[in-house]
């Protein structure tokens, strides 16, 4: 129900409102936004601008969403073949993600992550995961880098250095103002950036050095897609990184002594 990479905005207490909600669904479906607002002891002001701040471009729609969630509940489990079926089908789905993949540009993206001084993942919400799987495979290659989910919480960091820097970020939807912004503030520094994500329809004023766009299927399980999508991204990425590596060091001359 509610994006994973919009929680990175939210207050302790906003989380605790939606954990509420989230845990007691059937209490607050079909209610008015007045009836809504005072079983939360709050005011229709405070409850728009919190479902705004999740995604929701109004009350109705963010009310649509909890019936979704109720109707979703309430379907039988699937059996184990049911589930190996669906598997198979999402899997099938990555198959045709990864045959679309050009290799020539994992290869000039492999390029401007080794030539980078310093190379920082962010990750929001799920896309965290591969954010940092990502992080601990450079660094096991010997990378200079760096993994985080909080932009705001490191400004001294981006702000010491190198401009010449890469940045990778990993969001899903790439559609929340927080993402926004700290995309924003990132590019102020001239840091080069490369997106991973399922928008291909990101605004023109959001110029990425490179993007990696990858088709989503499975709304159902976005968490779950999201994860498969990303690291199967991370693994061409590893190969076409570490080929490079090799290309280098057999082109350098052996010294005999």
């Amino acid at each position: 129900m509610f994006i994973d990479e919009y929680y990175i905005n939210l207050t302790n207490l906003e989380k605790e409102v939606l954990n509420l909600i989230y845990k007691n669904m059937e209490e607050f479906v079909g209610l008015t936004i007045q009836d809504f607002s005072k079983k939360l002891y709050t005011t229709s002001s405070t409850i728009t601008k919190l479902i705004q701040k999740i995604g929701f471009t109004s009350y109705k729609s963010f009310q649509k969403s909890l019936e979704m969630e109720i109707k979703e509940r309430t379907i039988n489990a699937k059996t184990f073949k049911e589930s190996q079926k669906d598997l198979t089908f999402l899997l099938s789905m990555i198959s045709q993600n990864i045959n679309a993949y050009s290799e020539a540009h994992f290869n000039k993206i492999s390029e401007m992550i080794i030539n980078s001084p310093k190379i920082i993942m962010v990750g929001f919400g799920n896309s965290f995961i591969a954010a940092n799987e990502l992080f601990q495979s450079l660094s096991r290659l010997g990378f200079n880098c760096f993994c985080t989910n909080d932009i705001f919480g490191n400004i001294t960091l981006f702000e010491n250095i190198s401009p010449d820097s890469t940045i990778v970020f990993y969001s899903h939807q790439f559609k929340s103002r927080t993402i926004f912004r700290a995309f924003e503030m990132l590019s102020s520094f001239g840091f080069k950036t490369i997106l991973i994500s399922s928008n291909n329809q990101v605004e023109d004023k959001y110029k990425f050095s490179a993007k990696i766009i990858y088709e989503s299927y499975d709304s159902k399980n976005i968490s779950f897609n999201t994860k498969l999508n990303q690291i199967t991204i991370n693994y061409l990425l590893k190969y076409c990184i570490k080929n490079k590596i090799s290309e280098v060091k057999k082109d350098k001359p052996s010294i005999l002594i």
